[in-house]
């Protein structure tokens, strides 16, 4: 027999619900078994701590580095410039919506991510502000990015067919050489400007569920 003095046996009040041993059978009203009842509120912990882990380290907005070709699940989107809607991910949008690089979309119902495939994440400081981007691949040097140099002229004593002769401009005041050059070198094409790299793919936190 149930007594108030057993919980094992009696009848108890929790959480609003009153819950029989786990021996007895579901009643109508309001009545559930003790085992559901208590299995029920494990759930809701066990999601609650969960949800709570989440939030702190992977809040909205965070971004994710993985080897994998897709995201995750739905909750991450990729950071490859898309369009999204304003309402689906409202907390993304209120959070992002005012860093410059965050696209406003149709300018009402959607937002547009940034675009970071082929790009090296900075962190944003004075030089380089929020959102700011720039670097190049390959760069092509031009006169003013060569250091100064002079280069020496070797005169040869051997000629076919004469006399080896050179014309000398007197009248300045300091004579050169008028016919003679230096050998030219180069040609011009760009040279590869990137670090040593590895790619990854990147996503941003966007939902919870």
């Amino acid at each position: 027999m149930a007594t108030a003095n057993n919980p094992a046996t009696a009848d108890q009040d929790m959480a609003g619900f009153r819950a029989r041993n786990a021996a007895a059978s579901a009643a109508d009203g309001d009545y559930v078994r003790r085992g559901e009842l208590e299995a029920a509120v494990i759930n809701a912990l066990t999601s609650a701590y969960l949800a709570s882990i989440t939030t702190k380290f992977q809040p909205i907005g965070a971004l994710l580095y993985t080897l994998e070709p897709t995201a995750p699940d739905s909750t991450w989107l990729p950071v490859a410039g898309g369009t999204y809607s304003r309402t689906t991910y409202a907390t993304l949008w209120n959070r992002i919506k005012l860093n410059p690089g965050v696209g406003a979309g149709d300018g009402s119902t959607t937002f547009t991510l940034p675009d970071y495939r082929d790009k090296f994440l900075l962190a944003a400081g004075t030089a380089h502000t929020l959102a700011a981007t720039g670097g190049a691949e390959t760069v092509t040097l031009d006169a003013t990015q060569i250091p100064a140099h002079s280069h020496g002229i070797t005169l040869s004593a051997t000629q076919t067919g004469g006399t080896p002769s050179f014309n000398f401009d007197v009248s300045a005041s300091s004579p050169t050489a008028s016919n003679s050059s230096t050998t030219s070198v180069g040609g011009g094409a760009a040279h590869d400007n990137m670090p040593p790299y590895a790619a990854v793919n990147v996503f941003v936190k966007a939902l919870y569920s």
